[in-house]
Formats: structure tokens, sequence, C-alpha cells
């Protein structure tokens, strides 16, 4: 009886937490990276803004993040690559329709392209999405949570390596 008791309070408990306590709670990468992609690709579902629109992908053997405007990601106007292990957890920054991440101690990391070049390495970028991609309940909690915790598990799986 008291097994049953323990396992309906477990489950209780775990059902009570919010999405937000899941994804801080989260050892999957995968999860959060998910949560991270699909949110901004979604922002671009409908509006056939090949210009316009930022889209994501994520690469699990480099735990590279790539965010594009374009087509794909190899016909692209604008690209950034954003290598997560290099990333400052700390230092994500949501507001209004624009997403700010930094690299560790300033360096110089994520790789930006236009038009198919390498243009710079900036220590920092900006990604902007229209104010209807955070328009979902928790929509921009959600994104940051997910982002930030990514960033810590790729950050704790290449120091274990």
């Amino acid at each position: 009886m008291k097994k049953v008791l323990y396992l309906i309070l477990i489950i209780t408990i775990t059902s009570c937490q919010t999405e937000i306590d899941k994804i801080k709670n989260s050892n999957s990468i995968e999860d959060c990276i998910e949560n991270v992609t699909r949110h901004i690709n979604k922002c671009f579902e409908g509006s056939n803004q090949l210009k316009v629109d930022e889209k994501a992908e994520y690469n699990f053997e480099t735990n590279i993040l790539t965010i594009y405007i374009g087509k794909s990601i190899t016909d692209y106007f604008q690209k950034w690559e954003i290598p997560l292990a290099e990333l400052d957890p700390k230092r994500i920054v949501i507001n209004k329709q624009k997403i700010t991440v930094f690299a560790k101690d300033d360096k110089r990391k994520i790789k930006y392209y236009k038009d198919g070049k390498i243009e710079s390495n900036p220590f920092q970028n900006n990604y902007y999405l229209m104010h209807y991609c955070f328009e979902k309940e928790n929509g921009t909690e959600i994104l940051f949570e997910s982002y930030k915790r990514a960033i810590i598990l790729v950050q704790n799986k290449s120091t274990k390596l």
C-alpha cells in the first residue's frame, strides 16, 4: 500500500511541474535544442519571405546551431554558425523581437556568412524574430530556458569528454 501511495505522490509531483521547470531540470540536449529550433522555425511557416525570416538547424555532432535566412542551410542570404559549447549561458538576452547571445569571455567564436562568404567572427549575435513568434503563452520563457539549458548540457558533455 505504501508503495502505491509513494508512486501516486511521485506522479503527482512530476505532473505538477510546469513546462519551464521541466526544461530547467532536463538532461536531454535533444529536447532542449528541439524547443529552440522548433520555435525559430515556426516563425517563418506560412510567410514565404525567404530573405526575411530566420530558420534554424542543429548539428549534434559538432554542437553548432545554424541560424539562416534563405531557402536552406546551403542556399542562404545570411547565416550564423553558433557553437553552443562556446556560448555564455548567463548572457542570453531576449527582449521584444530580438535574441542576443554572447560567446564566453567575448571571444570571437560565432561565424557570420553573407551570400556564401564568411564576413566576420563576432563575439555576440542578434537574431530578430517577428512578434508573432512570441505570442504563445510562455513562448519567450520556453525559448530562453531551452536555449540556456541546451548550452549548459552541451558544455557539460564537452567537459566529460
